[in-house]
């Protein structure tokens, strides 16, 4: 996929357009304002394929700004905070990727997602894309953190965790049209992603082994370690209580390690003969 893009950029490079996630978010903000107004501008935006058919085309993109939330109550303050999010998603993926790679992983969201949504009829909405943007800022930025409505800290990669386990609760208890768009979009981000998540499961397989063969080591020299017994009293390891201790002075052990417990450590008594 790499090579692919880079490819594509060094032909097409000099055409991306700048901020389009901020685009597609404040067209979103946009479009949900409307709806505190009317549900109307929602029957001319929605995926149609009749109306599309009849020359509407602007329909093929004008889906993915619908909310799929309500826009009063608790919906207003979700969609306040989640636009200041995206706004941090889209200038944070176009730091790292660069303007050609964002507009390239949006559009192709917007064609599967759309695809899809033609094909099996069904009415889409912002949500499976602008998710599919959280996974990408978590895959780059896994230990991000923000305050969820400046309250609670979140890592991205537990808001990662959470969003893809909504995307695939909806794609198994949703019908058949809802899976579709979810494995479209999907499918997308594992064309991104799929090497970065290869070096993730490879370094996580590689790190469960070390600490496999680090506690294995641990067993075997606690199994392998010769027992100590103090030399006056013979109380060795094993005995409850034990407190033993090593002793190299020259005036009673000769500077060889002997083996105390704590008791005849203090008085340091030569051993009987």
């Amino acid at each position: 996929m790499e090579r692919l893009l880079a490819k594509l950029e060094r032909r097409f490079g000099q055409w991306p357009l700048p901020n389009l996630v901020h685009v597609l978010i404040g067209a979103t903000a946009i479009v949900f304002v409307l709806m505190l107004v009317s549900a109307r501008p929602l029957v001319a935006l929605v995926l149609d394929a009749d109306a599309i058919a009849r020359g509407q085309v602007w329909r093929l993109f004008t889906h993915v700004l619908i909310p799929s939330f309500e826009p009063r109550g608790f919906g207003l303050l979700f969609m306040l905070f989640w636009v200041g999010f995206l706004w941090t998603v889209g200038t944070s993926l176009e730091s790292e990727w660069g303007r050609f790679k964002t507009n390239f992983y949006v559009f192709a969201l917007l064609i599967a997602t759309t695809v899809a949504g033609v094909v099996t009829g069904m009415p889409t909405s912002s949500m499976i894309v602008t998710s599919m943007l959280v996974l990408a800022f978590a895959t780059l930025f896994p230990n991000y953190e923000i305050l969820l409505y400046g309250i609670v800290p979140l890592r991205m990669k537990w808001i990662a965790l959470l969003d893809a386990g909504y995307l695939a609760w909806m794609a198994w208890r949703g019908p058949l049209p809802v899976l579709a768009t979810v494995l479209a979009a999907a499918a997308v981000y594992l064309l991104f992603f799929y090497a970065n998540l290869a070096r993730v499961l490879r370094g996580g397989a590689a790190m469960a082994a070390a600490a496999q063969r680090r506690a294995e080591y641990r067993a075997e020299a606690v199994e392998t370690r010769p027992k100590r017994a103090c030399v006056t009293c013979g109380l060795t390891d094993d005995d409850e209580g034990a407190d033993l201790r090593v002793c190299t002075c020259q005036e009673i052990c000769h500077g060889k390690p002997t083996v105390y417990c704590l008791a005849h450590a203090r008085s340091h008594r030569k051993p009987a003969a």
